[in-house]
């Protein structure tokens, strides 16, 4: 999977730092669209909505270690689906609804998805110097 962290991500993160209003992320999207990853995606192109596939709570949202104690960030969800879907791209966002969008990728190839069939995605985040 090619995968970004967005803009708007380190904008969230410095209100994080400086305890302004920000909101953690923890939610995760799915869709059937794709685009060149880049810094300033906001969204999905063509989020998923329906059909055991829309926006969910990360059913893991937490701290691990990677190269220091706790520098990474690990969000996990498994999605079931209710239709035929091919899943293309994800995220993950600070919101069920809108929100702010930490991080976006896109796989090599879509996903086929029909009935009852599972997706798991996870994404592993490090905070690293520049």
């Amino acid at each position: 999977m090619a995968a970004v962290v967005t803009n708007k991500a380190f904008t969230e993160t410095a209100l994080l730092m400086t305890g302004g209003v920000a909101t953690a992320w923890g939610s995760i999207a799915v869709g059937t669209g794709s685009q060149a990853e880049n810094a300033t995606d906001l969204s999905l192109v063509t989020e998923v909505t329906a059909n055991g596939l829309a926006r969910a709570k990360c059913a893991t949202a937490s701290v691990t270690d990677s190269a220091v104690t706790g520098d990474t960030c690990l969000f996990v969800h498994t999605f079931t689906a209710s239709s035929t879907y091919a899943v293309a791209e994800c995220g993950i966002f600070n919101s069920l609804s809108t929100g702010d969008m930490l991080c976006y990728g896109t796989f090599a190839t879509a996903v086929p998805m029909s009935s009852d069939d599972t997706l798991k995605i996870t994404w592993s985040v490090q905070v690293k110097a520049g």
